[in-house]
């Protein structure tokens, strides 16, 4: 039996407007193709053919961010299972702190977190970088361990400093 073509749902406009309004409000692909009635490879697929659908997309990622950090608030803001009501010995009532639903909360607040710096790094990521702009003027001794520096690096500097020096002595 030869191969059959296979035959992709041609998405309209309106389902994709659609699809980037779930997006943006918190849905995964996997929840629109839920939502839409669709195999989830059909949802998926759309964000690798339509380059103009795949830029809004990734825009709705960034907005769902913003949902994910309102869920995080609302999730350690809820205290409502930490703690449960349980009946010891001789039937007195008493409560009991919930290590499950607290986990549960952190996973929950953990995974969040995780997600929103995997999409948008330079907001959520845990990489911290330090930008330094203008001059930094050091005054007393400098300690560098020059051991773990190659031969061919410290050569250049040796050059560069000799250089650099040439040039403060005005004969170049």
């Amino acid at each position: 039996m030869a191969d059959q073509p296979v035959e992709w749902h041609q998405f309209t406009d309106e389902e994709k407007r659609a699809i980037i309004a779930e997006v943006a409000d918190g849905a995964t692909l996997s929840d629109v193709a839920i939502i839409m009635e669709l195999p989830r490879h059909e949802v998926y697929r759309l964000v690798e053919v339509d380059a103009a659908f795949a830029r809004e997309y990734e825009v709705a990622r960034r907005v769902r961010t913003l949902r994910w950090e309102d869920q995080i608030l609302e999730i350690a803001h809820d205290a409502r299972n930490d703690w449960m009501e349980k009946v010891g010995r001789g039937g007195r009532e008493y409560s009991a702190f919930n290590a499950e639903a607290v986990s549960r909360s952190k996973l929950r607040i953990d995974t969040l977190w995780k997600l929103m710096g995997a999409v948008a790094p330079e907001r959520y990521g845990s990489k911290t970088t330090t930008k330094v702009d203008g001059t930094v003027t050091h005054t007393g001794d400098v300690k560098l361990d020059l051991s773990v520096v190659s031969d061919d690096v410290l050569l250049a500097l040796e050059r560069d400093l000799n250089r650099i020096e040439g040039e403060d002595d005005g004969s170049d």
